[in-house]
């Protein structure tokens, strides 16, 4: 829905649900449906976009959903029931989808485009939920909620991604039980519990139909960023990918409120685990890197699950105190986190023969944080128009399944399950001739970029210390100081400054290399009226591997701190107004802020962090969104109109050059480590240039119309109502440079209608 929709919905007038989730003796339902198609939608594309060689647009195909709902007694005064469905169907066109016209073709390897080509990503979602609640006593009361939900993008179309080289995204099961039970055991005492089930199956799996596709090798042009022939990674490295997960939560909690404080204590738990298909078998586990048509490289995939475990959860207690004028938000949070693996053994495959490992079940991470919430608000006057606001609060990362201290860390995953090497398809017959099981130089392939693939060993271990104990987690503090204050009735004005600040930063740092065993070498932009200055600067500070190192790693997970300083920190200010005058709702501000990193120290120290990005010192300007919304009920009429404003700063602009190894060598006195043939650098510093800004204007009409016990709301909306066709994303390879690969939607029309009854 438009922002317009949540206009509507603020100011409380077009649509609404009169069914009481929890329960009701009377029975009720709602009927919404609502869609558009492509009939619907104006043409934004102007002689500007073409002349920057836009592909497509983000367009809509059709879409259209229904949300039916009913709900009520079972037994008065005791027993209720709630069920509702929901059918979408979703058909967009993407922005810069692409199809090889030699698709199929297995002697082809060229990429040739079909211009009249409009590719779009078809999602369908069902769900279906239920709810009973059982009001056992007076005080007691019960509820049990089972929703059940399948989800499929068929196919997952991307941009610069043609149909063979795609997959479909599927979540072929989306289940969740929840069981809450609360009790008002005294006028001021509220207790509160609840148990969650959540069984969840998804991944990216290989279309229905496209068997002949999958069978050839996908390749990926470096000079126009296009995946084509066959399927490109689409999860991470894998192609095909598949997770089971599993969840268990549970929560409690107490409140306590009377005339000065209101307090709560409370306790969270979950614990879950996630099966992870890495690699599944598809086109021989090969992937071509080409650079205009040429190959320079080959990747090879050797599939493997992991298993992780989880528990994670909390004890929090907060407190709402006001003495005369002040208000002090006081709270304290405790985390632990804990992660684990079951025994898992890893067996040979294509590219991997001899690998044949079992590593023991163990333990992972085990971290422990206390961290404060703190708030003050000070009535300044007295009256209660102007108040004064501070705060300062630590937050940890949340860690889920995913990520450095879950299923990354499991050792399965961390032994290294795809290389790149060089390809020098000296004939050229577009044919690997080399023995791919032999890792170092033959044929016309170069070594393997890590000589531990197929080996049990990992090729990334963690420092003990990252890995438990109080204060270990990635963090960031947040203080902010605010006034509001009351110009009139109902209309209230704020304005406030933020800062964040993060730590505990990681660094890797392979062990098998040194900083003395990098070379330094530059490169020239190229002279282009586009880039900065016109071009033609030297681009410093790159770094390339001795070749006798090439290949060697034994990487360590550490904190960043032990090589040096890391930085990053955001501040800004906003300014917010706020207006309800009855008929008319009025809400807005805007935002402007700014982001400072600087890993200068760590990537001196570790030259293989970014050997290719020299911007290691990236503050940006500061970057102001502006976002307000209003709505206007007409009297007597039941006419609503709404209407939002957004205008927010545009794309980050980069140029990726792709350098041969013989243009480097001018510099770097003798050509890149391990054969490689290219080396990709953005000439444009990091948040140097920004892309247009992106301004849109939806608009609202609402109708309601009262038929006896039914209520009918009719609703029209109008997305970008101006038809701005603002680039959201751009093209980075400079051969296409500024390409646009995404632009605002066109203007739209979509009709809506919901019934209570």
């Amino acid at each position: 829905d438009s922002a317009a929709g949540s206009a509507e919905q603020s100011a409380g007038g077009v649509r609404m649900n009169i069914i009481p989730r929890d329960g009701g003796n009377i029975f009720a339902g709602s009927f919404f449906v609502g869609g558009t198609s492509e009939g619907l939608q104006s043409d934004n594309i102007d002689q500007k976009l073409r002349d920057r060689r836009i592909v497509s647009s983000n367009e809509v195909k059709s879409n259209w959903e229904m949300n039916p709902a009913f709900g009520g007694p079972v037994i008065r005064d005791r027993l209720w029931f709630f069920a509702s469905g929901r059918v979408s169907d979703v058909k967009n066109y993407i922005a810069g989808a692409v199809r090889n016209a030699n698709a199929g073709n297995a002697t082809s390897f060229a990429y040739a485009p079909e211009t009249s080509f409009r590719g779009s990503r078809d999602t369908r979602w069902r769900a279906v939920n239920g709810r009973v609640t059982w009001q056992a006593t007076q005080q007691h009361k019960l509820s049990l909620f089972v929703d059940l939900q399948d989800r499929c993008s068929c196919v997952d179309t991307r941009a610069l991604t043609s149909p063979e080289a795609s997959a479909n995204f599927e979540f072929p099961a989306k289940r969740l039980v929840t069981a809450t039970y609360t009790a008002p055991l005294t006028s001021r005492l509220l207790a509160e519990a609840a148990f969650a089930r959540k069984p969840e199956d998804w991944g990216y799996f290989q279309p229905k139909g496209g068997d002949d596709a999958s069978t050839l090798v996908g390749i990926q042009d470096q000079a126009n960023g296009v995946f084509y022939r066959g399927p490109r990674p689409m999860y991470m490295t894998s192609m095909r990918f598949r997770a089971e997960l599993m969840d268990n939560s549970w929560r409690g909690s107490l409140a306590y409120v009377t005339g000065a404080h209101s307090a709560k204590i409370g306790y969270q738990d979950h614990i879950g685990r996630v099966l992870n298909n890495f690699n599944l078998p598809v086109a021989g586990n090969l992937s071509y890197l080409f650079n205009g048509g040429n190959p320079v490289q080959i990747t090879l995939r050797a599939p493997y699950s992991s298993e992780t475990h989880v528990h994670d959860g909390g004890i929090y207690a907060q407190d709402r105190w006001t003495i005369d004028r002040l208000t002090l938000n006081l709270g304290i949070r405790y985390d632990f986190y804990r992660t684990s693996y079951p025994t898992q053994t890893l067996g040979p495959t294509v590219y991997t023969p001899t690998r044949n490992v079992t590593f023991e079940g163990d333990d992972i991470a085990s971290f422990d944080d206390i961290t404060p919430k703190l708030g003050v608000a000070y009535d300044l006057s007295g009256n209660g128009r102007t108040a004064v606001k501070a705060s300062l609060s630590k937050y940890v990362a949340q860690l889920t399944y995913t990520g450095t201290f879950a299923d990354t860390a499991n050792p399965a995953n961390r032994t290294v399950q795809s290389v790149n090497r060089a390809w020098n398809d000296t004939n050229p017959n577009f044919q690997v001739e080399c023995d791919l099981l032999n890792p170092l130089l033959n044929g016309e392939c170069g070594q393997i970029s890590n000589l531990n693939f197929g080996n049990p060993v990992p090729s990334t271990t963690y420092d003990p210390d990252i890995l438990r104990g109080w204060g270990k987690r990635e963090y960031n503090w947040e203080g902010s100081v605010s006034v509001q204050h009351q110009v009139m009735q109902n209309v209230s004005v704020e304005a406030g400054y933020f800062r964040r600040w993060y730590g505990n930063f990681l660094a890797t740092d392979n062990q098998l290399v040194s900083a003395t065993d990098f070379e330094t070498f530059s490169v020239l932009a190229p002279g282009d009226s586009r880039l900065p200055d016109g071009g033609g600067q030297r681009i410093s500070g790159l770094y390339d591997v001795v070749p006798t190192r090439f290949g060697q790693t034994r990487n360590l997970l550490t904190f960043a701190e032990n090589y040096g300083t890391q930085i990053e920190n955001w501040q800004g200010f906003d300014v917010n107004v706020n207006a309800n005058l009855g008929t008319m709702m009025v809400q807005g501000g805007l935002s402007t802020g700014r982001r400072l990193t600087d890993t200068c120290e760590i990537r001196a120290a570790l030259p293989e962090t970014a050997p290719l990005n020299p911007y290691c010192r990236v503050e940006e300007p500061y970057l102001t969104q502006l976002k307000a919304l209003a709505a206007y009920t007409l009297p007597r009429v039941d006419v609503q109109l709404a209407a939002t404003v957004q205008s927010i700063p545009g794309p980050v602009v980069s140029a990726n050059v792709v350098y041969p190894t013989g243009v480097i060598a001018g510099t770097l006195l003798r050509p890149l480590a391990g054969n490689v043939a290219t080396a990709v650098v953005n000439v444009i510093p990091t948040a140097a240039e920004y892309g247009d800004r992106l301004n849109q204007l939806d608009f609202r009409v609402g109708k309601i119309v009262r038929l006896a016990r039914a209520r009918v709301a009719l609703n029209v909306d109008l997305f970008n109502a101006l038809n701005s066709n603002a680039v959201l994303t751009e093209n980075a390879s400079f051969g296409v440079f500024r390409q646009p690969l995404a632009v605002l939607n066109p203007r739209l029309v979509k009709f809506s209608a919901n019934v209570d009854f």
